[in-house]
């Protein structure tokens, strides 16, 4: 989809409270990544998508 703008892009990032544990941050990992919705919009994205960049990384602050 192309707006005057320019093209959409979509990027989704977290950044938790230094007090949670990593036992909870692969808790909700799990809960987030399969959800229904994200399957869904999965099917409907896939026929289109050219490429995928997934980004993850561990922020020092």
């Amino acid at each position: 989809m192309k707006a005057t703008l320019g093209c959409l892009r979509h990027v989704v990032l977290f950044k938790f409270r230094e007090d949670t544990p990593e036992r909870e941050i692969k808790i909700i990992e799990n809960a987030y990544l399969p959800h229904p919705a994200h399957e869904t919009f999965k099917q409907l994205l896939t026929p289109h998508l050219e490429k995928s960049l997934v980004i993850d990384y561990f922020s020092r602050q």
